[in-house]
This record gives C-alpha cells, sequence and structure tokens, in this order.
C-alpha cells in the first residue's frame, strides 16, 4: 500500500516537471511569434492552461491558438490559426494527399488539379468553383505554395468568413516558428490574391 502511494507520488512528480517544462517551452515559442508579428499574447496561469496570440497583420484579424484531437485512439495535440473576415473568397480546402484520397482521384472522386504536378500529387485541392480557385493560384502562387510545402502538415479552410489553418504540430518547440511564420504568410499572400481578381 505504502509502496503503491510512493509510486503514485513519484508519477505525479514526473508528470507535473514534464509539463512545466513543456508550459516553458510553449510560452517561449508563443512569445517569440508574438514579438516577430507584433501580437499580443495570452496565457493561462496554470501549466495545464491554453496558450493563445491574437492581432492584426496586413490588415487581416487573426487568432493562433493549441489545441488537441483524438487520432487513432491517440490526443494528437497541434495549432490552429483563425483568419477572421477574409476577402470576398469562394470556400475551398487544401489538404496533404494521401492514398485514401489517390484512391477516390482514381474512380472519379478526384480534386482539383491546378497544373502543377508535384504540387497536385503532394495537395488534395477542393473548390466550390474550379475556374476561381486555378484563377486563385496563377504561377506566382503556385510558387508560394511550394515555397510552404516543406513546412506545411494539415490543412487550410475557408469557409464562411473564417480561413482556418490546422497545424498538426503543437508550438513548443524555437524550430516551429520558421514553418508557422511561412505558413501565415502563404495565407495572407492568398488573401491579398483574393483581392487582386475580385
Amino acid at each position: 500500500m505504502v509502496l503503491g502511494i510512493i509510486i503514485l507520488i513519484i508519477a505525479v512528480c514526473f508528470f507535473l516537471y514534464f509539463k512545466t517544462l513543456d508550459f516553458r517551452a510553449k510560452k517561449e515559442v508563443y512569445s517569440e511569434i508574438g514579438r516577430k508579428l507584433n501580437l499580443s499574447t495570452s496565457f493561462s496561469n496554470n501549466i495545464l492552461g491554453k496558450f493563445s496570440l491574437e492581432g492584426e497583420l496586413n490588415g487581416y484579424k487573426f487568432r493562433i491558438s493549441d489545441f488537441s484531437f483524438t487520432k487513432n485512439d491517440n490526443t494528437v495535440r497541434a495549432t490552429k490559426i483563425i483568419f477572421k473576415n477574409p476577402p470576398q473568397m469562394w470556400n475551398f480546402i487544401i489538404s496533404e494527399e494521401n492514398y485514401l484520397t489517390r484512391i477516390g482521384d482514381n474512380i472519379g472522386a478526384g480534386d482539383i488539379q491546378i497544373g502543377d504536378e508535384k504540387l497536385d500529387y503532394k495537395y488534395e485541392f477542393k473548390c466550390s468553383s474550379i475556374k476561381y480557385f486555378k484563377e486563385l493560384f496563377d504561377d506566382k502562387t503556385k510558387i508560394k505554395l511550394a515555397e510552404m510545402s516543406p513546412y506545411f502538415r494539415g490543412s487550410i479552410t475557408k469557409k464562411g468568413k473564417r480561413i482556418v489553418l490546422e497545424y498538426n504540430q503543437p508550438l513548443n518547440d524555437p524550430i516551429t516558428i520558421k514553418p508557422i511564420l511561412i505558413q501565415i504568410s502563404f495565407i495572407i499572400y492568398l488573401m491579398n490574391r483574393a483581392k487582386e481578381i475580385e
């Protein structure tokens, strides 16, 4: 009985120790992103809390926050960026292709092809207007997407008055700063491109 209590106390101490390290790392990363983008930062007061950044960048209001979801009975920590009130755009989804979407492509449930073999292979593109989407993805947009590709893990969804980037990685390591800034830059470019073709 006493041994069980000691083991439980040790386990709780290890949990709190590693949670504290993770909290500090996330706080450092979120603070650095906030400094680079001149955003207000908010942190919860406990080590189990959520992080978020809010602000305006190039005239677009957005929020960066962490979240969790379940995949194959495992909890996955990730990052969500929500841009509010983007310019007038058709709804769309950009996500990574996988073997299931490629099977769908082969049986006629295909996605939009933007005319770049590598990007068409890497991404699944869906949009309520194929013509609009192809116009949105001119040569310069394709170059910007190719530059973002090494860092992209997740999806970009435009629905209603929001564009949401779900980045399937938590922001708890300084090496995640560059990828998230590049992805934010791509979305801003995409919104500016949408304004050009209105």
